[in-house]
């Protein structure tokens, strides 16, 4: 073998070896990327469906309010306050987990803030009754819980509710869907990069052979 056609070869190999070594690095930095992108959509995801959780048991805990409220004001047992209290606590604790959940999410900012809101009002007017109650002003609560503004207040937040549902259902739809084609594009190139990282290694081998 001539002594320039060993030199070139040396090189090709040399070259050959690189290029696997290099194409090794860039599959193992387009994995890891892959992997923190996914891992924040899921984050994401996981906030979302959170949230929807967090202003679901937030409604089923005013419900148990206002259940607990009207139990007592039909038959003046004390028994219907503790499960009305219970609720109370349950609906702060739930309250501050959505503005948690909020944090970071502009855009939820103002739906947030409604639902708290027409939660607030809700839980008033429910005290007012009870109190009214308690200092013997049977007409007046009587007259308060006839009324329509208990409805219309449930009305309001179950619209204020049902429509942050509605949009977070329609982000994670948006979201999974993105993670998903991100993964699959991920995939396409881990392989491709994978396959001419072999076609290097193989070019080097061949010339190391010879």
């Amino acid at each position: 073998m001539e002594p320039q056609h060993a030199s070139t070869r040396l090189r090709r190999g040399r070259l050959a070896l690189w290029l696997a070594v290099a194409g090794a690095a860039v599959i193992i930095t387009i994995n890891e990327i892959g992997y923190a992108q996914a891992r924040q959509t899921l984050q994401v995801l996981a906030d979302r469906y959170e949230r929807r959780l967090a202003v679901t048991r937030l409604w089923r805990q005013l419900l148990e309010a206002e259940t607990g409220q009207r139990g007592f004001l039909l038959t003046g047992r004390d028994s219907y306050l503790e499960p009305y209290h219970e609720a109370l606590q349950d609906i702060e604790r739930s309250l501050q987990r959505l503005r948690d959940l909020q944090s970071g999410e502009a855009q939820l900012a103002p739906q947030v803030a409604s639902i708290e809101e027409g939660t607030r009002q809700k839980l008033a007017e429910l005290s007012t009754t009870i109190d009214l109650y308690l200092k013997g002003q049977d007409q007046q609560w009587r007259e308060l819980m006839m009324s329509d503004i208990g409805r219309e207040k449930m009305d309001e937040l179950r619209k204020a509710i049902n429509l942050l549902i509605q949009g977070e259902m329609q982000r994670i739809e948006i979201g999974a869907g993105n993670a998903f084609r991100a993964l699959q594009r991920n995939r396409l190139e881990v392989n491709l990069l994978a396959l001419l990282a072999l076609l290097a290694l193989w070019l080097f081998l061949r010339n190391a052979q010879r």
